[in-house]
């Protein structure tokens, strides 16, 4: 679903925005602090592209574990995808050289 339509549903709506981590200690804690966060089921989440060098491999780094999380945990069926990705996603991806 686009954020888009998310937002033109008559409920409301939050988010969350996370800004990329320059560490691979901050990535596990920002995965731990997404899965903690997870219950309160937000609308969507973005996470802020760095602009400055390093910090945007780390954006995209995030973004695509939280996403290939999400998209997996939706696929199996079961729980809300919101959930199982953010409680997915507590295992810190891959460190970037």
């Amino acid at each position: 679903m686009r954020i888009a339509e998310r937002l033109a549903r008559p409920e409301p709506c939050f988010s969350f925005e996370f800004f990329p981590p320059r560490t691979d200690e901050g990535v596990a804690s920002l995965m731990r602090t997404i899965a903690e966060l997870a219950d309160l089921q937000p609308g969507f989440v973005s996470v802020t592209y760095g602009a400055l060098g390093s910090a945007r491999l780390r954006t995209l780094e995030v973004a695509t574990h939280i996403k290939a999380h999400r998209s997996a945990a939706g696929a199996k069926g079961g729980t809300t995808p919101r959930r199982s990705a953010a409680r997915a996603a507590a295992a810190p991806p891959k460190s970037t050289p």
